[in-house]
């Protein structure tokens, strides 16, 4: 109490990072159902470090450790054949309540989506699609 958050410091990335945020709402507007983001950095074709953060799937931000742990270390031609099991580990991992926004069966097979488009956004975009 009686405390201000005046600055926050953010660490410039790595070189060879790139990374993506993509929601599930009704509407642009709306807030989130489900949303994702995943950065990774590549180093040579194999890559170092894979952050998956979703939200709206738990009570609060949830990393998807497991499912990071299945990228790291990986080629990237090898991960384009592990993106579904990486989605679907990320999936597992997570913890929605059924609310109004939706139902919580519904988030995970969402979250699921989100996760592999994802990681398949940031292939091509490594790719230089």
């Amino acid at each position: 109490r009686g405390e201000i958050l005046t600055e926050i410091f953010v660490p410039k990335a790595p070189s060879g990072t790139k990374a993506v945020f993509l929601k599930k709402g009704r509407t642009s507007e709306d807030i989130a159902q489900v949303n994702v983001a995943v950065r990774l950095t590549v180093t040579g074709e194999v890559c170092r470090l894979a952050r998956i953060v979703l939200g709206a799937v738990a009570p609060t931000p949830l990393r998807a450790k497991a499912a990071e742990a299945m990228l790291e270390g990986m080629k990237l031609g090898e991960i384009y054949q592990l993106v579904d099991k990486v989605a679907k580990k990320a999936a597992e991992e997570t913890k929605p309540i059924s609310d109004v926004r939706a139902p919580a069966e519904y988030r995970r097979a969402v979250a699921e989506v989100l996760t592999k488009r994802a990681v398949s956004v940031l292939l091509e975009r490594f790719k230089g699609g």
